[in-house]
């Protein structure tokens, strides 16, 4: 019975966590910096205290729903995220290969830490400024505005594929 209650604790908190970050994109804010940072940060903290790819599977639903309510591509979002889980591995916990190279090396906790947070300030500050440049969630706002129900990528202002 405690695993149960421990899954239905996590699937709530996800589902609160989800919630809440779409209604915080839809209240109002309209930079694809800001929404893209939360994207970022908040996987690559979870990612250091769980397997990387589970991080990524958890917050590709929560992104898809973040931009379905903006009306905005998701593709940025998506990476992001992946971006975000892949940089973290300032603990042992993400990736199968630190632990080894931690035993194998003589590393400890302090030594990943100390050697993993410049990169990690880097990434964050890179990937955030790049995809959301290139590849932004709300690509024109008084489009958004005036398309009335209608995602934006189905829009006449929206580049297509092509375009690119």
């Amino acid at each position: 019975m405690p695993v149960c209650d421990g899954v239905q604790h996590d699937l709530f908190f996800f589902w609160s966590y989800g919630k809440r970050t779409v209604e915080y994109c839809h209240s109002g804010t309209r930079s694809n910096y800001l929404v893209g940072l939360v994207f970022f940060l908040i996987p690559f903290l979870l990612a250091q205290f769980m397997s990387n790819r589970g991080a990524m599977l958890i917050f590709y639903p929560i992104a898809i729903a973040a931009c379905h309510k903006l009306s905005g591509d998701p593709r940025g979002l998506i990476l992001l995220i992946e971006s975000g889980t892949l940089a973290a591995f300032m603990t042992p916990m993400p990736t199968a290969a630190v632990p080894y190279m931690m035993s194998y090396g003589g590393y400890t906790q302090k030594d990943l830490l100390r050697g993993g947070w410049l990169f990690a300030v880097l990434c964050c500050l890179i990937s955030v400024f790049w995809i959301m440049t290139i590849m932004p969630v709300i690509i024109n706002p008084s489009v958004q505005a005036s398309a009335a129900g209608i995602p934006i990528w189905e829009t006449s202002a929206t580049p297509v594929l092509s375009d690119w």
